[in-house]
């Protein structure tokens, strides 16, 4: 399993109240998170964890133990969108240091997540009392009915959209995350591999599985012995890569190819936070946009938003894609990862992304609107029908439907999106 940041970032950014390591840590000499109820290296070696003043935390058994908090950090990073003008008018360059947050923003802290508390502003109801949500979920159930719950009510949407995203990668050259222009020109080798490697899971069958397992193992070790690379398109090609061959692997009905992709998830945590390096401010606003003619000029602009858009999207997948992950493991994160915040904003418009060449792209942006969800919004969680008051159901793409079932629940969703016209 993938850690999250270091435990001094940690401490750095939330320190934990002022008490002893538990006997655990002390026995062993190893440095203690203090986290209630159990802290991490007790909950990692599934051992009691006893603090001197609070005796012996009781642990969930280990059928029980995976947590739906992680859902939570996927509901915050999906909250409302403002609208926006343009994205930055240059590509980042490998030697730019990663960029400060937007102002006005801040950085997000850790935030405490035992579980799906329906009382925490994390599922807390959209403000306006016209949005209809998902029922609240019930703490005093078994943890893995919760989950199951949590799945079926908010997550499924998601998960399925993840899932097909390696079919999706062959057949039309695009995902939710990855836009079909990105690679036209250029596509790196380790992304060559992944595409690849995504046709040849798709012939899969019991005749030659154990032949495409292996390969797709080969091309997998051979990108992660490879140190991260610098460019920008590099590093975005190789976060790409890292997650579509994740999402065969873990999905795989292959136990050993299962447990193969669990010892690699650190180099898709890793990879993605050096790409959060190469994202653009996206509150800066240019000084014109592209006049009709030349067209060099609105070419430039769409393939610069066209990276930079999809960077923003793949960084965000990627963390929630972690921390899934960790829910569906069965492992308790005690606070909320709070990289999944780091991604600065994305933007959620139909019309822009599948705007299908410059021309498109270009009326999208000077006659439909477009709503850019920054990392405060995810904080504060403002009303969703307040946000898109304006929005018709076709300006919501599906990478913003993915969001927005994670907060407001699938059916719910389904019916917020009637209204406007649109389906789910």
């Amino acid at each position: 399993m993938s850690q999250s940041l270091s435990l001094s970032a940690v401490e750095r950014g939330n320190p934990p109240p002022r008490r002893k390591s538990c006997a655990c840590c002390i026995k062993a000499k190893r440095r203690c998170t203090l986290e209630l109820p159990v802290c991490q290296r007790c909950a990692q070696r599934k051992i009691d964890c006893r603090y001197p003043s609070n005796g012996a935390a009781k642990r969930p058994s280990t059928a029980t133990t995976a947590t739906t908090a992680t859902t939570a950090t996927t509901a915050t990073t999906a909250t409302t969108a403002t609208t926006a003008t343009d994205p930055s008018p240059s590509q980042p360059t490998s030697e730019q240091p990663p960029l400060p947050l937007p102002p006005g923003s801040q950085a997000a802290p850790l935030i405490p997540l035992h579980s799906f508390n329906p009382q925490s502003a994390l599922f807390r109801s959209p403000l306006d009392p016209s949005i209809p949500t998902a029922p609240p979920l019930n703490r005093g159930r078994p943890v893995e009915e919760i989950i199951h719950h949590a799945i079926k009510t908010r997550l499924q949407y998601t998960l399925d959209k993840v899932m097909a995203s390696p079919k999706q990668m062959v057949t039309e050259n695009r995902t939710p995350w990855c836009h079909p222009h990105l690679y036209e020109y250029e596509m790196p080798k380790s992304m060559q591999d992944a595409y690849s490697s995504c046709a040849l899971y798709m012939a899969k069958n019991a005749a030659n599985a154990h032949v495409i397992h292996r390969s797709v193992e080969s091309r997998v070790q051979d990108l992660v012995s490879t140190p991260i690379p610098t460019t920008p398109l590099e590093v975005l090609a190789r976060t790409h890569a890292l997650l579509l061959y994740q999402i065969m692997r873990l999905f795989s009905d292959d136990l050993r190819t299962r447990t193969a992709a669990e010892a690699t998830m650190q180099h898709l945590e890793d990879t993605a936070l050096a790409l959060i390096a190469h994202l653009p401010n996206p509150i800066h606003v240019p000084d014109a946009v592209p006049r009709f003619y030349p067209v060099s000029p609105r070419r430039k602009f769409w393939d610069l938003w066209v990276f930079q858009e999809s960077a923003r999207r793949t960084c965000l997948i990627s963390f929630i894609f972690l921390q899934l992950y960790r829910v569906m493991k069965g492992n308790i994160p005690l606070y909320c990862d709070h990289t999944v915040f780091m991604s600065h904003s994305i933007t959620l418009s139909a019309h822009l992304w599948t705007a299908k060449d410059a021309f498109g792209f270009w009326t999208a942006w000077r006659e439909r609107k477009h709503y850019v969800v920054t990392n405060a919004d995810f904080l504060t969680l403002p009303s969703l029908d307040d946000t898109f008051r304006d929005a018709t159901g076709d300006d919501i793409d599906v990478y913003g439907k993915m969001i927005i079932t994670v907060i407001i629940g699938i059916e719910e969703t389904k019916d917020w999106l009637l209204t406007r016209g649109g389906e789910l």
